[in-house]
């Protein structure tokens, strides 16, 4: 069973709001979509324009190939914000760049990480436009699926679902994939070929 965190991880900005259709709850990124039981507490919003499409796209979904659990991904860390997902805008006026700042008493000098940049040095502000405030550089890595590929930062967020298992398809596809969780199901779409 999942809640309302891991339905977080699927809306957000520029998406809509979780809905519920038929008794069964579901949200989405535009590029993954779950079904789940409805939970308590879930700010439910107007059923999404293709909540109507919601049975065609899971009939759609790629179910030959073995089900197994969907492999992990280490994605590396935006080099232009340092992960912090902040948009550098320069010297942190506090530690002057250095990341530390120092005071003196009668007999020592003290150091210690600087509060207001978080040791980093920068001062930040706005999310960082390359990792658009995410903190990680997922753009350009996929994730073999079996002969699918997927985007990183997609397999990272099925991977926090409870139990989370992914359709491995045994020929190259451009249909959604689908995977299971405790609690519900949900498909995820596959990257284009690279040519």
């Amino acid at each position: 069973m999942i809640g309302l965190r891991e339905i977080s991880m699927f809306t957000g900005e520029g998406t809509e709001r979780p809905w519920i259709t038929d008794g069964r709850g579901y949200a989405t990124d535009r590029r993954v979509l779950i079904e789940f039981e409805p939970v308590d507490g879930m700010d439910v919003g107007e059923p999404a324009a293709l909540s109507s499409k919601v049975r065609e796209i899971f009939g759609n979904a790629v179910i030959t190939g073995e089900m197994a659990p969907v492999p992990f991904v280490a994605v590396p860390t935006c080099q232009k914000c340092r992960g912090r997902g902040i948009e550098p805008s320069g010297r942190c006026p506090e530690c002057y760049g250095d990341g530390m700042v120092e005071w003196d008493s009668a007999y020592h000098t003290y150091q210690a990480e600087c509060q207001t940049c978080e040791g980093s040095g920068i001062r930040g502000e706005g999310p960082c436009e390359k990792c658009a405030g995410k903190g990680m550089d997922t753009k350009s890595i996929r994730v073999k699926v079996g002969a699918a590929d997927i985007a990183a930062k997609h397999i990272a967020k099925i991977c926090q679902l409870p139990n989370a298992r992914i359709m491995h398809p045994a020929e190259y596809t451009t249909q959604p994939v689908l995977f299971t969780f405790d609690g519900g199901r949900g498909v995820v779409m596959v990257l284009r070929a690279h040519v």
